[in-house]
């Protein structure tokens, strides 16, 4: 009877196990093309980092308007990070790619 109830509880441990395998989702982003692009089109090209920030900082509001990824109303901050039980989407990778992306141009605007 023991071996039986072992057995079962093998059974059930390993369809966890899948279960929560096929819960993992995959998420992959090409870092360097979409920069380069965002680069190239809104200011590096001159050295106009402060256009690129700007175009970062507008970047990010639409992403966190598009995804309902707010943070807050307009009375009250509540900061709010990408977790991994947000990833659902390619675009929440976009969101700490071009907050780095602003504060580096912010850095570099300050050089």
């Amino acid at each position: 009877e023991s071996i039986h109830v072992d057995y079962e509880m093998e059974n059930s441990a390993d369809e966890a196990i899948k279960e929560h395998e096929s819960q993992q989702i995959s998420l992959t982003l090409e870092i360097l093309p979409i920069i380069k692009d965002a680069q190239g089109q809104h200011g590096l090209r001159h050295g106009d980092y402060q256009r690129y920030r700007q175009y970062c900082q507008r970047r990010l509001r639409r992403l966190y308007k598009t995804m309902n990824f707010q943070h807050g109303s307009r009375h009250s901050f509540k900061a709010k990070k990408v977790t991994q039980e947000l990833l659902k989407d390619v675009k929440y990778l976009h969101i700490p790619l071009m907050d780095a992306e602003r504060a580096w141009s912010h850095a570099m605007e300050l050089k």
